[in-house]
């Protein structure tokens, strides 16, 4: 293992690591810190039970589940968790190539003694770093806030809701590896980075509000894992977590096939 290529990417991302950590672990802490508020809502509860269900779904809401800590949480604190960390996750894959050509540096990089794909697999490392390390103190961050101001029946739930949404985000990040040899700015990687998150969780909402687009939350990373169904068993389905990391594995893969094999022309 080549420390100082893991050192030099960390270097490298340490402000939008910081940017994005403080945003995550912001919204967080504000969902956890304010989740009383609406449990102990009787009012707000009655009024999300009179909205259509399929508006509800489309926010990732449920009015029955309402009524507890794990319930809020599988609600839009979880919607916005995957948005945000998902969103990071793939701009620091899909710039992994990117920006050492659009930066120039890579002239510089390839000239290391060791091979690209020692290169690529030390940036994945480095990123993969990042995304735990967020997901971590997120995770601390909602057991303290939640703690604090509202009441956790089930720790081992929330666990598994923050869990789900770091494997999505994963994905996510396999998807920006196996894309980030191929685009030729740094610009362009973040707004793919970007987009493809958003246009999942469009896909996902546009599938809850018609039964006609049903098909289209197939092609959504959002709905890997069902909400409703962690809060009730407190676990995670085997066929969402092998999606999730088959994508993040598979997207290495053809990241690595693709950079080892492409004329990089800084």
């Amino acid at each position: 293992m080549k420390m100082n290529l893991i050192r030099n990417e960390l270097f490298l991302n340490r402000r939008s690591f910081l940017i994005s950590g403080a945003v995550i672990l912001l919204f967080s802490a504000m969902f956890a810190g304010m989740a009383d508020m609406y449990l102990s809502n009787e009012l707000m509860v009655d009024m999300l039970k009179t909205m259509p269900q399929g508006l509800l779904d489309a926010f990732g809401m449920d009015a029955e589940l309402m009524t507890t800590f794990e319930g809020w949480m599988a609600g839009e604190p979880f919607m916005f968790t995957v948005l945000l960390l998902g969103a990071f996750s793939g701009i620091w894959a899909a710039t992994s190539i990117s920006k050492e050509k659009d930066q120039q540096t890579g002239e510089f990089l390839f000239t290391l003694p060791y091979s690209r794909t020692s290169i690529f697999f030390h940036k994945i490392l480095a990123q993969f770093i990042q995304i735990t390390a967020i997901s971590i103190v997120n995770l601390l961050i909602v057991f303290t806030f939640g703690s604090l101001f509202s009441s956790i029946d089930s720790p081992k739930t929330v666990m598994m809701l923050m869990l789900g949404a770091y494997f999505i985000s994963l994905a996510f990040a396999g998807i920006g590896y196996a894309i980030t040899s191929i685009l030729s700015s740094e610009r362009a990687a973040i707004s793919l980075g970007v987009g493809i998150v958003l246009v999942s969780f469009l896909l996902n909402m546009l599938s809850s509000l018609n039964e006609k687009l049903n098909w289209m939350a197939d092609f959504s990373l959002f709905s890997t894992f069902d909400t409703k169904q962690i809060v009730l068993e407190a676990s995670l389905t085997m066929p969402g977590i092998f999606i999730t990391l088959g994508i993040y594995l598979a997207g290495i893969l053809i990241g690595n096939i693709i950079f080892v094999r492409r004329d990089i022309t800084m």
